[in-house]
């Protein structure tokens, strides 16, 4: 009983930690690639993303 409650706290742990990434990575995405706005040499502004 110990070992399967062990291997089930594992997997479940395991999941849970890669749902975090994957929350963190597309909140990072979201706020890095919002509303930046490029200037070209002559300083006029361009496209922004």
């Amino acid at each position: 009983m110990y070992d399967y409650q062990l291997e089930n706290d594992f997997r479940e742990l395991s999941i849970y930690d890669n749902l975090i990434k994957l929350d963190i990575k597309s909140y990072y995405g979201r706020v890095c690639t919002h509303h930046i706005e490029f200037r070209s040499a002559n300083g006029s502004e361009e496209t922004s993303v």
